[in-house]
């Protein structure tokens, strides 16, 4: 663990601006040693300490809407698994293969965020399946007058084509969780 004056220091060498901005983006990230230095850090200062109560999951003119699904990281929904390691996608845990899943509730904003992120997550796989598909039939043309061997980019078709249909049913669940949020508020 780092040395806990260095920590006290860094926090402290930092601007009003930047700490808030570390306390409001980081904080889930750092140790609990470091979380009770950056609030004796804010005490200090006199700065407000809502920065670390829990927020809220509705905004006053928002309702949100509860979604099911497995795709509970936000900060992460860009990868090419939507928030799921490569642990998470191939061995998932007894929870998330059972049929009871979590519900999670996301404003009509943050649906259109995880929207945006799923085409793009769409978008990155597909490229990844089609280089492996067009690296397997050049390969296999440039062979199959001739003889010989010929590459089968078998990785990049599997893992893009899995990525692209996780994203693409990600993408489907959240638009539809929007739609039903916006039909709500609508009546």
């Amino acid at each position: 663990m780092p040395d806990p004056d260095l920590i006290k220091d860094h926090y402290s060498s930092l601007p009003d601006e930047k700490l808030l901005q570390l306390a409001e983006e980081e904080m889930r990230d750092l140790t609990p040693e470091a979380l009770t230095l950056l609030k004796q850090e804010f005490r200090a200062r006199g700065l407000s300490m809502s920065v670390f109560d829990p927020k809220e999951e509705s905004q006053p003119d928002e309702e949100p809407k509860a979604i099911e699904g497995s795709y509970s990281s936000t900060n992460n929904a860009d990868n090419a698994m939507m928030g799921l390691s490569y642990q998470e996608m191939m061995y998932p845990t007894r929870e998330e293969s059972t049929e009871e899943k979590k519900e999670i509730k996301y404003s009509a904003e943050e649906l259109e965020i995880l929207i945006q992120k799923s085409t793009g997550s769409m978008y990155k796989n597909g490229w990844i399946m089609a280089i492996g598909l067009a690296v397997t039939i050049f390969t296999f043309l440039a062979v199959s007058e001739k003889g010989g061997s010929y590459v089968v980019a078998w990785g990049a078709i599997l893992f893009g084509g899995i990525g692209l249909f996780r994203a693409m049913e990600a993408k489907n669940k959240y638009r539809a969780a929007l739609k039903e949020l916006v039909d709500k508020k609508e009546y």
